[in-house]
């Protein structure tokens, strides 16, 4: 773990965990009356007339999803084989049995349309990989909006920065205790990426007396919920920046990907991110420039802590000597 010091500079390496240190003295908004003390919200969950009507493209079921993440039963997969099994002895010795052969034909076709349609319907009726990607895409773009109004951002053009993290959350991480350990399912795709049951999107806005930090969890297996957190935290709450392994890159024939985990630590223990993050983005407010990818992310974010940090030592010291 590396220590940062608001005065100095440092070096920012891959996959480690940085530290962030804020002067020691009490930060508070200059107009205490019009903003709150940081309030630690559980999720709750939202109905769909709470969401609002959504026009999306990509509609699945949740029982085409659970097709999707989970294997069928084995006990289809052996009657297809012994009903194929049966009929191919029948075929072969049905000269010698005649008319008795006849139960035994019915009995095979029975095996192999009791397991066949199940397994025909498993792997057609479910969405592929790219419709997934899509699905949840979809459900991504409208939490910006949600974030915006959940953490009373009044002007997003006056943020000094605002970071996006999407990614997914595996049954690893302590955030998956918010849903039923049987909902937290990921799926390995052939180029060597995973799909997760449970995706979520995190916008963290730094106006200037706090840092709004709002996350959006959607649930493959529980589409009628969504749950969320919406918190607000002073500049001094935040204790850490970090990056986490092991790091996936997708080579031999395939695009070069990237995942890697991103994290923000509170000093009340919680941790916010995922540990893979499918993207990474900081912008400025008011500007179309931004940042990608987790290190260089990692290195902005901190650098604005930093000079947030200076900036309020300054003012500070400056009304010391008034």
């Amino acid at each position: 773990m590396q220590e940062f010091q608001p005065n100095t500079q440092q070096q920012y390496q891959n996959n480690t965990q940085q530290e962030f240190q804020p002067n020691t003295q009490q930060q508070y908004p200059p107009n205490t009356s019009q903003l709150s003390p940081p309030n630690i919200q559980q999720p709750y969950p939202q109905t769909p007339s709470q969401q609002g009507r959504q026009q999306y493209q990509y509609h699945f079921t949740e029982k085409q999803m659970h097709r999707y993440f989970l294997k069928p039963s084995r006990m289809y997969t052996w009657l297809v084989i012994l009903g194929a099994i049966l009929l191919f002895l029948i075929i072969t010795s049905g000269s010698f049995m005649g008319a008795a052969s006849t139960p035994f034909l019915v009995l095979g076709l029975a095996l192999l349309a009791i397991g066949g349609i199940p397994l025909f319907i498993h792997y057609t009726q479910r969405p592929s990989s790219e419709q997934y990607e899509r699905w949840v895409a979809e459900r991504s773009q409208s939490l910006y909006g949600i974030a915006i109004q959940r953490l009373h951002i009044l002007d997003e053009t006056l943020c000094t920065s605002i970071v996006e993290v999407q990614g997914a959350i595996s049954s690893v991480v302590q955030l998956a205790k918010k849903f039923p350990e049987k909902e937290t399912v990921v799926r390995r795709l052939p180029n060597g990426l995973r799909h997760y049951s449970i995706n979520m999107c995190t916008y963290i806005f730094l106006v200037q007396n706090k840092i709004g930090i709002y996350s959006g969890y959607i649930n493959a297996f529980s589409q009628q919920e969504r749950f969320e957190d919406a918190d607000n935290y002073y500049y001094k709450d935040i204790v850490g920046v970090s990056t986490s392994g092991p790091i996936y890159i997708i080579g031999d024939g395939y695009p070069d990907q990237q995942r890697q985990g991103f994290f923000v630590r509170i000093n009340n223990g919680d941790v916010v991110g995922t540990d893979y993050a499918t993207k990474v983005m900081l912008r400025h407010g008011g500007s179309r420039v931004q940042i990608d990818g987790v290190d260089d992310v990692v290195a902005a974010l901190l650098k604005d802590l930093r000079d947030h940090s200076m900036s309020h030592t300054d003012a500070i010291t400056n009304s010391k000597n008034l």
